[in-house]
């Protein structure tokens, strides 16, 4: 029964944290190619027309591609492997402020990338601890 969500491994709330996490970066990423003008806005940088929103997408891709790495990576009950993927993606919030620091300034758009950011580092820690403790992967 190991690949049942009776397993312990999906008991743990740790995993399912990440796979929500991962999730809501897919659907994130998703709505950037669905609605990229209404993602530029809350993202810290408005824009207006279609044509301007080639950067969402480009945005959007890239959170596509570390959401479904990190899905794939919990699945294959990766431990390190999905630790890894989070702390990188910790890395983009910072990022992201910088490019929206320097094209409008300081405000509160950047609540939202720095909440990002916290959230992705203890994520990250959090599994990092999991997967050391259950030598090292997340199978146990």
């Amino acid at each position: 029964m190991t690949g049942s969500f009776r397993h312990p491994y999906w008991r743990s709330p740790v995993i399912w944290l990440a796979t929500l996490m991962g999730l809501a970066i897919v659907a994130l990423a998703l709505r950037t190619m669905v609605d990229p003008v209404a993602v530029s806005a809350t993202f810290g940088l408005p824009m207006t027309t279609r044509s301007e929103t080639s950067f969402v997408q480009v945005y959007g891709s890239r959170n596509l591609i570390l959401g479904l790495l990190a899905l794939a990576f919990i699945v294959g009950r990766m431990g390190r492997a999905t630790a890894l993927v989070f702390a990188v993606a910790a890395l983009l919030p910072p990022i992201d402020m910088w490019i929206v620091v320097s094209r409008i300034g300081v405000g509160p758009e950047l609540t939202r990338h720095v909440i990002i950011f916290v959230a992705l580092l203890v994520l990250a820690a959090l599994l990092w601890r999991r997967s050391r403790s259950t030598d090292g992967g997340l199978a146990a």
